[in-house]
């Protein structure tokens, strides 16, 4: 491809469209983010056609675009720097900065107003569980929604495990089940316990969809398993979530609420917002307080435990 970057070392970036479908993602994601960057992958390093190619595009294709030319960028990057000497550190930095323009370019609208943020108490769990029939979609569904709501995993991440993800560890001279979630957002590896009813469920699912391929799998409208590497599409996984909450009385749930849900049900049971965060696989101990509905009242009675000098006269 042609770049219209100052070349660092003479070698030209990763070509985008290979580099999508090299990527971890999820087969659904690598077909939408190569539909968007078709047109525009021989001249992305352009900032102009890349502003003219976004502005002719809808506000959700936008977002699409923004998304996979973030992930270009953020590879490109990662290459730059492991080159880097003495010599390029200049270029090197001049390139970097001209990169990071690139996603910023793509204009997307900030959403006005606030969503309003929605925590499950425990009948509702209850009432979403039992929302999915006891039948092969409905399994999968309760399979799908109780990974989510006991784990705190993304959508996306959610698509993308596979069986192999699913472990057993050593703990206390017994094997327990953990989540091992694979470069999730950000490229951060995380290990996740299961619960020990999420564990029988899963053992339920697997009599039906084996062990092999991706947990949560797309069924088609033959309702067929035979196939393990089908897996659902992050739209797809927001529509179950939206069908089962209308059904168990919830409406308008979506899956972050169901991320929200665990976040505030760890905090609450531990008060370490710390370990919520490596829970959630955040950066920012601040991206993890938006997750959580935290008690004023319960913040002011709490610090009045520390006394200072001499105390009550």
């Amino acid at each position: 491809m042609t770049s219209q970057l100052t070349p660092y070392t003479g070698r030209d970036f990763p070509d985008p469209l290979t580099l999508i479908e090299s990527g971890n993602l999820a087969d659904s994601t690598k077909a939408l983010y190569r539909g968007i960057l078709l047109p525009i992958a021989d001249r992305i390093t352009d900032i102009q056609a890349l502003t003219a190619y976004a502005d002719n595009l809808s506000e959700s294709r936008r977002r699409t675009l923004k998304s996979a030319v973030s992930l270009w960028v953020k590879e490109c990057t990662k290459l730059l720097e492991s080159q880097v000497t003495p010599e390029t550190l200049a270029i090197v930095q001049a390139t970097v900065m001209r990169l990071k323009a690139l996603p910023k370019a793509i204009r997307v609208s900030t959403p006005k107003g606030k969503r309003a943020h929605t925590w499950l108490t425990e009948k509702q769990i209850t009432k979403l569980y039992r929302a999915c029939e006891d039948e092969l979609m409905g399994l999968r569904d309760r399979v799908a929604l109780g990974l989510m709501v006991t784990t705190g995993i993304r959508r996306q991440e959610l698509v993308n495990l596979r069986w192999a993800h699913i472990v057993r560890q050593p703990y206390e001279g017994e094997l327990c089940a953990v989540v091992s979630v694979v470069q999730g957002k950000g490229g951060k590896d995380r290990a996740i316990p299961l619960t020990v009813q999420m564990d029988k469920l899963l053992d339920e699912w697997a009599g039906w969809a084996g062990r092999k391929g991706y947990v949560i799998r797309s069924l088609g409208m033959a309702q067929d398993l035979s196939n393990p590497e089908t897996p659902m599409s992050c739209a797809a996984i927001h529509n179950l979530v939206k069908k089962r909450g209308k059904l168990a009385g919830i409406p308008s749930l979506a899956p972050h609420d169901l991320r929200r849900t665990f976040a505030q049900a760890i905090w609450e049971n531990t008060g370490d917002l710390l370990l919520v965060g490596a829970l959630l696989g955040h950066s920012s101990i601040e991206t993890t307080r938006q997750y959580l509905s935290l008690d004023v009242r319960k913040q002011r009675e709490a610090v009045q435990v520390i006394k200072w000098g001499p105390g009550e006269p």
